[in-house]
């Protein structure tokens, strides 16, 4: 029982957000758009081909016999009038031959087909036709006898055979034309009747169509106000403003959800930084009591950066990072759910790794997908270049942990981010003195004297703080690498900045024969 209270309960939720998904119903009330344009596209076809051409082919056909009367009455009446003793035979032909030019096509219109008549239309069509035939042949006899000068002839062709045949054809036409506006009468009715049916269904799917589209647009128009509402909140936290208003939670939906889980977050992000403004101005009182030895230096380095690591609660972030990720792939946003792929691995390695020395590939790999990144921002402004001797072993060298990155975002943030044109960054890495040399080059804005001094005055100060305390941490870190090693800066206004950073070279071999060694002399 408990088991079975469990599963429903389970099918009774999974059903309740299904009603309340964004997806849902987006998708339904677009298939219902769909279907219903369908439907009324097929209407549309469905009244052309048994409402209107009925109509215009009964038309025609209606027009048809009124023309053909209309020309039989008018050959009579040429016939009637000619005088056969001293009349002019060739006016005559020549305007009887006219009629039967007009009665020839007339009567290739005029329907025949048993199929689509009435018993009685179809009979006197079928008479019309013999009767047009033996007019037809014998107007061609009279007409030779006038050739020929035969007169008499003539005048007793035309009294004897074709004017009774002139009198039964117009006879049979008007006939036929009454029966087929009778006849049209009838079948006009039962076309409206139906033509009336097809109104009330392609009224139906119209205002289906037309509901549809309105609801289907309004669920994308809140979508993108929830897209740029994030945009902006992310921007805002990312400026480390925390003090915005949270986005809209209302509603029971996937874009409440996210919204909520956004504003827990951005909480959750506040409450860390406080705790390690905190922490770091502790850190700071402390830090100038003890001794400057590069023992104690090491020990609070790898502090300071399991602290700053400490700031996001990483299993709260990959939860909501995957939940994003899942979405964008429900909504197949593939560009989106590629970018929070990139940015979980960006973060991952800056949250998981306590490594102080990792291969300098994997630096790479962070520097690659945090241009990823930034290429949401600035699109292809900025590019990046690779430099690499084949002398060094990327998968065997070692480097500090999060080297690369604070230099290339500085490059970003503070060269090519400002610049209104395209720009690059040259990252170079070679060997010189025994000595691994890594270059990271850009063509920004660059900085004037005033300026690139201070900067190079807070490479020194290990309690840097503002927009450059990636540069002061990554100079402390290379400082303690020993002799030789540190980080140099050099710019120059409009023309862009130059950062070399010079370590000892070291493999994965050599530091693990080290560490053999020191386990080795503990014994």
């Amino acid at each position: 029982m408990l088991e079975s209270n469990l599963y429903g309960g389970g099918t009774l939720h999974r059903e309740k957000r299904m009603n309340h998904s964004i997806l849902f119903r987006t998708v339904f009330f677009l298939s219902v758009f769909i279907l219903a344009l369908v439907v009324e596209v097929g209407i549309n076809s469905f009244q052309k081909a048994r409402v209107m051409e009925p109509l215009d082919k009964e038309m025609h056909n209606i027009q048809a016999i009124s023309g053909f009367l209309h020309a039989t009455e008018d050959a009579a009446s040429l016939f009637e009038n000619h005088r056969w003793d001293y009349g002019n035979p060739a006016t005559l032909m020549a305007d009887i031959r006219h009629d039967l030019a007009t009665m020839d096509e007339e009567i290739a219109i005029i329907e025949k087909d048993v199929r689509t008549l009435s018993r009685e239309q179809y009979l006197l069509s079928n008479a019309v036709d013999t009767t047009y035939k033996y007019v037809k042949n014998a107007a061609d006899s009279l007409f030779s006898y006038l050739l020929n000068g035969n007169v008499q002839d003539a005048t007793e062709l035309y009294y004897g055979k074709l004017a009774p045949a002139l009198e039964y054809l117009g006879l049979y036409s008007r006939e036929l034309l009454e029966q087929a506006i009778l006849d049209s009468r009838e079948s006009f009715s039962d076309i409206m009747a139906l033509n009336d049916t097809v109104n009330i269904i392609e009224n139906i799917a119209f205002f289906l169509c037309s509901v549809s589209a309105v609801i289907v647009m309004l669920t994308l128009t809140r979508i993108l106000k929830m897209m740029l509402a994030m945009e902006r909140a992310s921007e805002a936290v990312s400026r480390s403003e925390f003090g915005i208003q949270d986005l809209d939670e209302n509603g029971n939906d996937e874009l409440s959800r996210l919204a909520s889980s956004f504003n827990v977050m951005k909480r959750s992000l506040k409450e860390r930084v406080g705790l390690l403004e905190e922490k770091q101005a502790m850190e700071s009182m402390l830090h100038k009591k003890e001794t400057e030895t590069l023992e104690l230096q090491n020990l609070l380095e790898r502090e300071k950066m399991q602290q700053l690591r400490s700031q996001i609660n990483p299993h709260f972030l990959f939860n909501t990072l995957n939940v994003i990720k899942h979405m964008a792939g429900k909504e197949n946003a593939k560009e989106t759910e590629r970018l929070i792929s990139a940015l979980g691995k960006l973060f991952h390695y800056a949250l998981s790794s306590n490594e102080l020395l990792v291969p300098l590939s994997r630096e790479i790999m962070i520097v690659n997908e945090f241009h990823l990144l930034c290429q949401v921002r600035f699109g292809d402004k900025i590019g990046i270049e690779w430099d690499l001797s084949p002398q060094i072993d990327l998968t065997e060298t070692l480097v500090p942990s999060f080297i690369l990155q604070p230099m290339v975002e500085n490059a970003v943030r503070h060269g090519l981010g400002p610049k209104e044109e395209a720009g690059k960054i040259r990252i170079s890495a070679y060997i010189e003195q025994a000595l691994l040399c890594i270059t990271i080059t850009d063509d920004g804005v660059g900085m004037d004297t005033e300026r690139l001094g201070q900067i190079k005055n807070r490479l020194y100060d290990q309690n840097a703080a503002g927009d450059h305390i990636g540069l002061s941490n990554v100079a402390c870190r290379l400082r303690m690498q020993g002799a030789g090693c540190g980080l140099e800066i050099d710019s120059q206004k409009g023309k862009g900045t130059k950062v070399r950073l010079t370590l000892p070279l070291k493999t994965i071999e050599e530091e693990e024969e080290q560490e053999d060694d020191q386990d080795t002399d503990s014994r």
